[in-house]
């Protein structure tokens, strides 16, 4: 979770001096106040209660979304509605008879599942000297001659893609990371692009990297203009926007 939120900030843990991982609730504020780490994890009561006699010790620095706890369940589509109440019945008997103090709901918001499901690989929300843009300036500047340059791979091209995308595989290799090194991949397909034209990247949403890195690597090789369409197909299609496929 600290890794993608790093990431999703821009920062990298090869930026750091030294990383300690500890699984005692509360080490890592005790650890700040004895002056041993610069910065800790925390949950937000437990940072919200110890802040209040050492507030001049710290300051916030990043703070995730509202993230789910505890013990899911999570069942596929297809199974039968009298199947999934039956499993609805049998987890909260469950939770109430071995884990008295605990509660339990079945109204969670899918919303902070996908979030904290792919918070661990989430790019980064900016790219210095690119321009990040949404679907519907993608979709406008393809109708005004830009390059719209799908970096999946050529199944996934083939299967389903934006509508005018040409293919421009990036083969990666390299940590998800910001500090990942280019040369571990493969980007040779960039030839297929012209230079002196605008060009977008896109691949498969916020947590999909090669879209990412391909920006980057275009713009150290001489691109004029750059631009990364992070959400990716997955925010093409919810807008509707024209697709194309074999």
């Amino acid at each position: 979770m600290a890794k993608g939120l790093l990431n999703e900030s821009g920062l990298s843990f090869k930026e750091l001096a030294d990383v300690q991982y500890r699984n005692t609730s509360g080490a890592g504020l005790i650890a700040i106040q004895l002056g041993v780490v610069d910065a800790t994890i925390a949950g937000k009561s437990e940072f919200e209660s110890w802040s209040k006699s050492n507030a001049k010790q710290l300051a916030v620095l990043l703070e995730s979304k509202s993230i789910p706890i505890g013990m899911t369940l999570l069942v596929k589509k297809s199974m039968p509605a009298s199947e999934q109440e039956g499993l609805k019945k049998w987890a909260l008997s469950a939770q109430s008879a071995q884990l008295g103090r605990m509660s339990a709901t079945t109204e969670a918001s899918s919303a902070s599942y996908k979030y904290l499901g792919g918070l661990g690989n989430f790019t980064p929300t900016t790219l210095p000297g690119v321009t990040r843009v949404t679907a519907a300036e993608a979709s406008a500047l393809i109708g005004k001659g830009a390059q719209m340059a799908d970096v999946r791979s050529e199944k996934e091209f083939a299967a389903k893609r934006i509508a005018g995308a040409v293919l421009v595989p990036y083969i990666e290799k390299s940590v998800k990371d910001i500090s990942f090194d280019a040369k571990a991949d493969d980007f040779s397909a960039l030839n297929r692009l012209d230079k002196s034209k605008p060009v977008i990247f896109g691949c498969n949403g916020a947590e999909c990297w090669k879209s990412y890195k391909a920006s980057q690597t275009a713009l150290g090789n001489g691109f004029v203009k750059v631009y990364w369409l992070r959400g990716g197909l997955p925010e093409w299609e919810e807008l509707d926007l024209p697709l194309a496929k074999n």
